[in-house]
């Protein structure tokens, strides 16, 4: 049985952004914790892509619901997200290129804050080739 060992690591100031991100993900988890289930496992699933214990149980029942995605942060949250962020800049009537810009620049973010899975890195990736190549 081979151990295994920590190759590289980096250690993050508490001033970088990617650390204040973890801190504001860990503060959402924590407001999440203190909600009743099934509340608290729905939060951390469609917010966070947590995957809860209460969300690995009940999984074929959401899949046979046909909701099962909703727990996935993917594509369309990317989407909801992105489209929000055009709501309120054309609401407070600011410039169609300042949206882009912030769209491009909170696409990252929402990537650590979202936790990083695959799916997500997958849609972020192609909405900011399809938020670049328009500029």
């Amino acid at each position: 049985m081979s151990k295994a060992s920590l190759i590289e690591y980096n250690i993050l100031t508490k001033n970088s952004l990617i650390a204040k991100i973890h801190s504001w993900r860990k503060k959402l988890l924590e407001r999440c914790i203190k909600l009743e289930e099934p509340l608290q496992s729905y939060c951390m699933g469609i917010i966070l892509g947590e995957q809860t214990d209460y969300l690995k149980e009940n999984s074929t029942k959401l899949r046979n619901m046909g909701i099962i995605h909703l727990f996935c942060i993917s594509g369309l949250h990317v989407f909801y997200f992105i489209k929000l962020i055009e709501i309120v800049f054309t609401r407070f009537k600011i410039k169609r290129e300042t949206m882009e810009i912030t769209q491009i620049g909170v696409l990252p973010l929402y990537f650590i804050l979202g936790g990083g899975s695959t799916s997500l890195f997958r849609a972020v990736v192609l909405v900011l080739v399809q938020l670049i190549t328009k500029k």
